[in-house]
C-alpha cells in the first residue's frame, strides 16, 4: 500500500497533470480534494508535463499514477469501466503479494 503522506512530490505532479486535463474532467474532483493536493504538495519540486508525451512516458512516481487511477476510478470512469478497474487492480495486487511472497521463498 502506498502511503501518500510521504511523498508531497507526487501531489506535485498530479496537480501538473491536472492543468493537462478537459475541465469538464477536472471539475468533476471535489475542491476539498484539489486542496489536499494543494496544500501537501512540495512548492519545491520543479515539475513539468511533456505534452508531447502519453502519460505513460511521463516519468511520473508510482504514488501519482495511484493518485491518478483512484481520481480515473471515483471521478471519471463510468460503472462499467469502475468495474473493470476494480478487477484489474485486484488481480494486480494478487500478482504482487505472490512476488512478494515468492521473494521470501525461493
Amino acid at each position: 500500500m502506498l502511503d501518500l503522506s510521504k511523498n508531497p512530490q507526487a501531489y506535485t505532479e498530479v496537480l501538473e497533470v491536472l492543468k493537462h486535463t478537459r475541465k469538464e474532467d477536472y471539475d468533476k474532483i471535489p475542491k476539498e480534494i484539489l486542496k489536499v493536493f494543494e496544500e501537501n504538495r512540495d512548492k519545491t519540486y520543479d515539475f513539468h508535463i511533456d505534452v508531447e508525451k502519453e502519460l505513460e512516458e511521463q516519468n511520473l512516481l508510482k504514488e501519482t499514477y495511484a493518485i491518478i487511477g483512484f481520481l480515473y476510478r471515483d471521478y471519471w470512469a463510468t460503472p462499467e469501466e469502475r468495474i473493470i478497474y476494480d478487477e484489474k487492480l485486484k488481480r494486480n495486487e494478487k500478482k504482487a503479494k505472490l512476488k512478494e511472497y515468492s521473494k521470501g521463498h525461493l
